[in-house]
């Protein structure tokens, strides 16, 4: 997956209604934030995010990358 299939997937989950309510560790108010562009997300945030809603998975391989 490429960091703008992340952003575009990230996107689209952020602009959903009470998305806070299905996060661990993140507010009402910086989603509220994010959406307005306040601050900047990083990738890592943005995975943990999509991670959260199930949105992707992580599959540990024991194949060299």
């Amino acid at each position: 997956m490429t960091t703008e299939e992340i952003d575009v997937l990230f996107e689209e989950v952020i602009s959903k209604k009470a998305i806070y309510t299905q996060l661990e560790g993140i507010s009402e108010d910086k989603i509220y934030n994010i959406r307005k562009g306040r601050i900047k997300v990083t990738l890592g945030d943005k995975l943990n995010i999509l991670y959260q809603l199930k949105r992707i998975e992580i599959i540990k391989t024991n194949e060299p990358a």
